[in-house]
Protein backbone atom coordinates (compact mmCIF):
# COMPACT_ATOMS: atom_id res chain seq x y z
CA UNK A 1 0.00 0.00 0.00
CA UNK A 2 1.40 3.60 -1.05
CA UNK A 3 -0.11 6.95 -0.61
CA UNK A 4 -0.23 10.00 -3.00
CA UNK A 5 -0.69 13.36 -1.49
CA UNK A 6 -1.16 16.45 -2.65
CA UNK A 7 -1.01 19.93 -0.60
CA UNK A 8 -1.73 22.87 -1.26
CA UNK A 9 -1.66 26.19 1.07
CA UNK A 10 -4.38 28.55 1.89
CA UNK A 11 -2.55 31.10 4.03
CA UNK A 12 -4.34 33.78 3.86
CA UNK A 13 -7.71 32.18 3.40
CA UNK A 14 -8.88 33.80 -0.14
CA UNK A 15 -8.65 30.64 -1.97
CA UNK A 16 -11.37 29.70 -3.51
CA UNK A 17 -12.21 26.09 -3.11
CA UNK A 18 -12.55 24.91 -6.82
CA UNK A 19 -9.07 27.04 -7.36
CA UNK A 20 -7.60 24.97 -4.08
CA UNK A 21 -8.28 21.91 -5.00
CA UNK A 22 -7.61 21.92 -9.10
CA UNK A 23 -4.06 23.23 -7.38
CA UNK A 24 -3.75 19.78 -4.44
CA UNK A 25 -4.74 17.93 -7.82
CA UNK A 26 -2.06 18.95 -9.56
CA UNK A 27 0.65 18.73 -7.25
CA UNK A 28 -0.73 14.88 -6.60
CA UNK A 29 -0.45 14.17 -10.22
CA UNK A 30 2.89 15.80 -9.97
CA UNK A 31 3.78 13.22 -7.01
CA UNK A 32 2.33 10.15 -8.90
CA UNK A 33 4.66 11.44 -11.98
CA UNK A 34 7.51 11.35 -9.58
CA UNK A 35 7.23 7.92 -8.75
CA UNK A 36 4.32 7.84 -6.10
CA UNK A 37 4.56 6.80 -2.59
CA UNK A 38 4.95 10.34 -1.88
CA UNK A 39 3.67 14.27 -0.86
CA UNK A 40 3.59 17.18 -3.35
CA UNK A 41 3.78 20.45 -2.04
CA UNK A 42 1.86 23.21 -4.42
CA UNK A 43 4.03 25.83 -5.51
CA UNK A 44 2.98 28.87 -7.94
CA UNK A 45 5.95 29.30 -8.89
CA UNK A 46 6.80 25.71 -10.02
CA UNK A 47 6.97 26.14 -13.13
CA UNK A 48 5.83 22.33 -14.22
CA UNK A 49 2.61 22.91 -11.94
CA UNK A 50 2.52 25.88 -14.02
CA UNK A 51 1.94 23.84 -17.34
CA UNK A 52 -0.47 21.59 -15.37
CA UNK A 53 -3.12 24.00 -14.08
CA UNK A 54 -2.66 25.00 -18.20
CA UNK A 55 -3.46 21.62 -19.01
CA UNK A 56 -6.01 20.75 -16.27
CA UNK A 57 -8.16 24.61 -17.39
CA UNK A 58 -7.72 23.59 -20.48
CA UNK A 59 -9.11 20.27 -20.26
CA UNK A 60 -11.97 21.39 -18.03
CA UNK A 61 -12.81 23.76 -21.14
CA UNK A 62 -12.44 21.18 -23.58
CA UNK A 63 -15.13 19.02 -21.10
CA UNK A 64 -17.51 22.01 -21.23
CA UNK A 65 -17.24 22.46 -25.12
CA UNK A 66 -18.01 18.57 -25.37
CA UNK A 67 -21.24 18.94 -23.79
CA UNK A 68 -21.90 22.02 -25.74
CA UNK A 69 -20.91 21.17 -29.18
CA UNK A 70 -18.61 24.49 -28.86
CA UNK A 71 -16.09 23.32 -31.80
CA UNK A 72 -15.80 24.59 -35.09
CA UNK A 73 -14.66 22.41 -37.96
CA UNK A 74 -12.60 23.98 -41.27
CA UNK A 75 -11.10 22.18 -44.21
CA UNK A 76 -7.85 23.02 -44.78
CA UNK A 77 -6.37 22.14 -48.63
CA UNK A 78 -3.80 19.74 -49.33
CA UNK A 79 -2.12 21.13 -52.14
CA UNK A 80 -0.02 18.22 -53.98
CA UNK A 81 3.91 18.50 -54.36
CA UNK A 82 3.90 16.45 -57.78
CA UNK A 83 0.60 18.09 -59.22
CA UNK A 84 -0.56 21.01 -61.76
CA UNK A 85 0.33 23.80 -59.62
CA UNK A 86 -1.86 24.99 -56.76
CA UNK A 87 -3.96 21.86 -57.28
CA UNK A 88 -5.78 20.63 -54.53
CA UNK A 89 -5.42 16.72 -54.00
CA UNK A 90 -8.20 17.03 -50.95
CA UNK A 91 -8.99 18.62 -47.40
CA UNK A 92 -7.50 18.00 -43.81
CA UNK A 93 -10.52 18.44 -41.56
CA UNK A 94 -9.18 20.55 -38.69
CA UNK A 95 -11.19 21.36 -35.62
CA UNK A 96 -10.92 25.06 -33.61
CA UNK A 97 -12.90 25.46 -29.91
CA UNK A 98 -14.53 28.32 -29.01
CA UNK A 99 -13.13 30.15 -25.66
CA UNK A 100 -15.26 31.79 -23.39
CA UNK A 101 -15.00 34.77 -25.04
CA UNK A 102 -15.47 33.15 -28.23
CA UNK A 103 -12.56 33.35 -29.60
CA UNK A 104 -11.49 30.20 -32.31
CA UNK A 105 -8.73 28.55 -30.66
CA UNK A 106 -5.79 25.97 -32.52
CA UNK A 107 -5.52 22.93 -31.32
CA UNK A 108 -2.31 23.23 -29.81
CA UNK A 109 -4.16 25.50 -27.41
CA UNK A 110 -6.07 22.37 -25.94
CA UNK A 111 -5.13 18.38 -27.54
CA UNK A 112 -2.30 18.13 -24.87
CA UNK A 113 -4.93 18.31 -22.08
CA UNK A 114 -7.09 16.41 -24.06
CA UNK A 115 -4.48 13.57 -24.50
CA UNK A 116 -3.62 14.16 -20.81
CA UNK A 117 -7.01 13.64 -19.78
CA UNK A 118 -7.84 11.15 -22.24
CA UNK A 119 -10.76 13.11 -23.94
CA UNK A 120 -9.05 12.62 -27.12
CA UNK A 121 -12.19 9.73 -27.97
CA UNK A 122 -14.93 11.91 -27.01
CA UNK A 123 -13.36 14.23 -29.26
CA UNK A 124 -12.20 12.20 -32.43
CA UNK A 125 -16.26 10.44 -32.09
CA UNK A 126 -17.17 14.51 -32.40
CA UNK A 127 -14.98 15.24 -34.96
CA UNK A 128 -15.94 12.15 -37.19
CA UNK A 129 -19.58 12.81 -36.21
CA UNK A 130 -19.81 16.33 -37.47
CA UNK A 131 -17.47 15.99 -40.77
CA UNK A 132 -19.83 13.33 -41.74
CA UNK A 133 -23.06 14.97 -40.80
CA UNK A 134 -21.56 18.40 -42.93
CA UNK A 135 -20.39 15.96 -45.97
CA UNK A 136 -24.22 14.62 -46.01
CA UNK A 137 -25.81 17.90 -46.68
CA UNK A 138 -23.18 18.73 -49.76
CA UNK A 139 -24.32 16.62 -52.39
CA UNK A 140 -23.03 18.49 -54.61
CA UNK A 141 -19.37 17.57 -53.80
CA UNK A 142 -17.35 16.55 -56.98
CA UNK A 143 -16.37 12.94 -57.50
CA UNK A 144 -13.22 11.76 -55.72
CA UNK A 145 -12.94 14.87 -53.37
CA UNK A 146 -11.46 13.39 -50.04
CA UNK A 147 -11.22 14.21 -46.78
CA UNK A 148 -8.71 13.52 -44.20
CA UNK A 149 -9.44 13.55 -40.28
CA UNK A 150 -6.37 12.84 -37.74
CA UNK A 151 -7.60 10.63 -35.15
CA UNK A 152 -5.56 10.18 -32.06
CA UNK A 153 -3.93 6.81 -31.07
CA UNK A 154 -6.30 6.44 -28.07
CA UNK A 155 -9.49 6.18 -30.47
CA UNK A 156 -7.35 4.03 -32.83
CA UNK A 157 -6.76 1.93 -29.62
CA UNK A 158 -10.26 1.74 -28.86
CA UNK A 159 -12.39 -1.45 -30.60
CA UNK A 160 -15.60 0.94 -29.43
CA UNK A 161 -13.88 3.98 -31.57
CA UNK A 162 -13.52 1.51 -34.69
CA UNK A 163 -17.39 0.33 -34.47
CA UNK A 164 -18.16 3.77 -33.87
CA UNK A 165 -16.59 5.07 -37.12
CA UNK A 166 -18.27 2.58 -39.12
CA UNK A 167 -21.61 3.36 -37.67
CA UNK A 168 -21.23 6.47 -39.03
Amino acid sequence: LTVTVGVVADERGRGRAPHLLASAELACKRAKQQGRNRLELHSDDNTQMLVRRKELLAATSLQDALRTNDFRLEAQPIIGLFRRRGETVGHEVLVRMRSANAELLAPDKFIEAAERYELMPALDRWVLACAIDILREHDSLPAGASFMINVSAQSVASRKFASFALEQ
